[in-house]
């Protein structure tokens, strides 16, 4: 690769500039092409040159703006100000960058009027965080709860703005939306001593008053609530889904009364009376809720039953606190309504709570979770078949832990009746045991939030079944040119997830002290960011990170994502600033889509749907070689 750039650049630069002049495009894209290699390995001075070799031959927008970019990046803002400021027709970019510039510069002013004309084309992360940010250091406080609060709109996984919203809250005597953002941010930051400090002052200026009116509140609305009765399914396929693991005690009541076993000892709970059980030595102990007397002391692994009633139907079962999305920005403590039983396994770090239900039943509580109850009953249920897919190829996957599924993302979000709706239950019955297999087998029926534009088939090894092709029906293929890669992340492109906003395109942005506060050390440590391998759709496979103090080795799309502030995906670009004496002062992340990019993409099945696409052709759509099968 470095051999063919040698020579390509050589050619370029010196070969006779009007030996091409039927052939301009060509050339010109040869230039961008050169420019955007040297630009992925942040060497701006060679990209710097190719481009003014390249404006010399043809001054277009195109070249100008790429050549003003890189002279922010590289030290030069008033150069690159100049270019900008000669660009006729400007774009949001322009804008943009200009906001970049002039804050850079020190004229707030011309910032903050740039950032907002760059809004009103098209709003991204970065414009809306330097508007908070810009705000909270001028002490505007209101306007910079309300930028911190669109940029939390427009992506959700913007860790840090929860934090400054919190702080900016706090500052504005909102000491219970401060908590609650702040509360989000811990979360986030665990170890982070100024978001723990920061919280610790929310807590006390809210005063332990509140904090107990709120516990009665939410006490008072658990013992009211009243587990309702269903028509369990039969003669399907049973699966074993964990809800918790590891935990020392959990309560819970039932809306009939109910049996608790071990197998050698019995007993049957009262309706709608919340009990705990615990983890104590080598019992397990049942304890009526909130106190501290034992009613019963079992000596292994428990099962949980509730009755029929006389029409054949059972009462589901409430837990309290069961905890989903861990790390994530959607991380909760959560009380939950289940249908089907439990068994409460004991083990050495703790119980194991498993909900055992139809299969059926199990995606009633998995649809909600996983795709938007707005969606169009197509998308619905072809979420429905890649979701009962997965369930049916993935049994046992925690076996050594003794149940199927997890309740979380690792498998599949789960919660449970709380969540579900009609139209679930409707596109679950609709589909009832349609499973898609290739080759005779069920497939690996991953789905995903927003593909971006791109739907991949490597993101977990080669998948025969699946193709590399973007989301559309109208375009059949993409531009891989090193040029053309980096303006997809800018671009609108015609995709059927294009109107997914903020999960479509992403951005992120961190200065210096941003980067400490996230990251653990300094931006200006980084000696290099090198991208080492990638995969299909512009995703990043391999990156190693060094700094003064380490070679760090990112593999996966996990892998990448989370070391980079949980990044919606890992198909992104990177640009870093730097100061002329070339440390990094500023760092910014140009992204597509929400999720690893492989199978169903929701956002497109959603639009599809609106379009009146049927499961099945989704289905074609986003798994072109399996095929749907009945398999129960």
């Amino acid at each position: 690769m470095k051999l063919f750039l040698s020579f390509f650049i050589s050619f370029l630069l010196f070969f006779p500039i009007n030996s091409f002049a039927s052939q301009k495009d060509e050339v010109l894209k040869g230039y961008l092409d050169a420019a955007a290699l040297f630009k992925e390995s942040f060497e701006y001075d060679k990209a710097e040159n190719i481009l003014k070799k390249a404006i010399a031959y043809d001054k277009n927008s195109q070249v100008s703006r790429y050549l003003a970019r890189i002279n922010f990046l590289n030290a030069n803002p008033k150069k690159a100000l100049e270019l900008f400021k000669g660009i006729k027709n400007k774009i949001w970019l322009d804008h943009l960058y200009l906001g970049l510039i002039y804050e850079e510069l020190g004229d707030t002013e011309k910032a903050v009027f740039n950032y907002e004309e760059s809004l009103h084309t098209k709003p991204t992360s970065i414009a809306l965080f330097r508007l908070g940010k810009i705000n909270f250091k001028s002490r505007e406080y209101l306007k910079a709860a309300e930028y911190f609060q669109s940029t939390i709109e427009l992506d959700a996984s913007f860790r840090i703005a929860y934090y400054y919203l919190g702080l900016v809250l706090y500052k504005l005597v909102d000491f219970e939306e401060s908590y609650k953002y702040l509360s989000k941010a811990v979360n986030f930051y665990p170890k982070n001593e100024k978001v723990l400090e920061d919280l610790r002052l929310t807590k006390e200026a809210l005063g332990e008053g509140f904090f107990a009116q709120r516990e009665k509140e939410k006490e008072t609305r658990r013992k009211a609530i009243r587990p309702k009765s269903y028509l369990p399914k039969t003669g399907l396929p049973m699966v074993r889904v964990g809800l918790a693991e590891g935990v020392r005690q959990f309560s819970f009541s039932c809306g009939s009364e109910f049996k608790i076993s071990d197998g050698k000892s019995e007993f049957t709970g009262k309706a709608n009376e919340l009990y705990t059980i615990i983890s104590s030595g080598e019992n397990v102990l049942l304890r009526n809720y909130g106190k501290d007397e034992n009613i019963k002391s079992f000596s292994s692994n428990i099962e949980i039953e509730s009755g029929l009633t006389k029409q054949g139907d059972k009462f589901a079962f409430y837990v309290l606190d069961i905890s989903y999305g861990q790390g994530q920005f959607w991380q909760k403590k959560i009380d939950r309504i289940y249908r089907g039983d439990f068994e409460v396994l004991k083990k050495e770090k703790g119980l194991t709570l498993i909900n055992i239900l139809s299969v059926e039943e199990y995606l009633y509580g998995v649809l909600p979770a996983e795709i938007s109850h707005k969606a169009g009953n197509a998308a619905q249920e072809a979420q429905a078949v890649a979701a009962r897919t997965i369930a049916y190829k993935g049994m046992g996957r925690h076996k050594r832990s003794g149940y199927d599924f997890c309740a979380d993302v690792h498998c599949q979000v789960y919660q449970g009746m709380s969540v579900e709706g009609s139209e679930a239950i409707k596109a679950v019955d609709n589909t009832r045991g349609e499973v898609l297999f290739y080759k005779g087998e069920p497939v690996e029926a991953f789905y995903h939030s927003t593909c971006g534009g791109c739907l991949r088939s490597d993101a977990f090894g080669k998948s025969e079944y699946l193709v590399e092709k973007p989301d559309s029906l109208k375009t059949t293929s993409l531009d891989e040119s090193p040029y053309m890669q980096e303006q997809w992340f800018f671009g609108n492109i015609d995709a059927f997830c294009s109107d997914a906003g903020g999960k479509f395109r992403w951005q992120r942005v961190y200065d210096g002290d941003d980067f400490e506060f996230v990251f653990g050390y300094s931006l200006s440590d980084i000696k290099s960011i090198i991208f080492k391998e990638k995969g299909e759709c512009f995703h990043y496979n391999n990156i190693a990170v060094v700094t003064k103090d380490m070679n760090k080795t990112l593999k996966g799309d996990l892998g990448i994502r989370d070391y980079f502030d949980k990044l919606r995906s890992s198909a992104f670009k990177i640009d870093i600033q730097y100061s002329k004496d070339k440390t990094p002062e500023m760092i910014f992340f140009w992204g597509a889509g929400f999720g690893h990019g492989e199978g169903l993409c929701q956002e497109g099945a959603i639009s599809m749907a609106e379009k009146k696409f049927e499961y099945r052709d989704i289905l074609k759509h986003y798994y072109p070689k399996a095929s749907v099968k009945q398999a129960y």
